[in-house]
């Protein structure tokens, strides 16, 4: 088995990426999604939400601002309901 195989994530995680509607978050959103699992992103910028989820229809996603901790358990809670609960952060 090569280190490849022994990295990729297995499918059906959940999974949470805070700034996941562009850059590097997007990129770590997109590859779980490859990898078969089921993923919500959080962002503050809507627009960019709206396209990631057009190019991800499976994508959930939710707006906020995880430098509010209001903000943050909302959105935390949003992803368990729409997942049914949270394998990766």
């Amino acid at each position: 088995m090569s280190i490849i195989d022994l990295l990729k994530p297995r499918p059906g995680l959940r999974v949470f990426v805070s700034a996941g509607a562009a850059g590097i978050g997007l990129a770590i959103a997109e590859a779980f999604i490859e990898a078969q699992a089921e993923v919500y992103i959080c962002d503050v910028n809507q627009a960019a939400i709206d396209e990631a989820m057009s190019r991800f229809p499976k994508l959930h996603a939710g707006i906020a601002d995880v430098s509010k901790q209001a903000q943050v358990d909302q959105i935390i809670d949003d992803a368990r309901r729409k997942l049914g609960g949270l394998d990766v952060l």
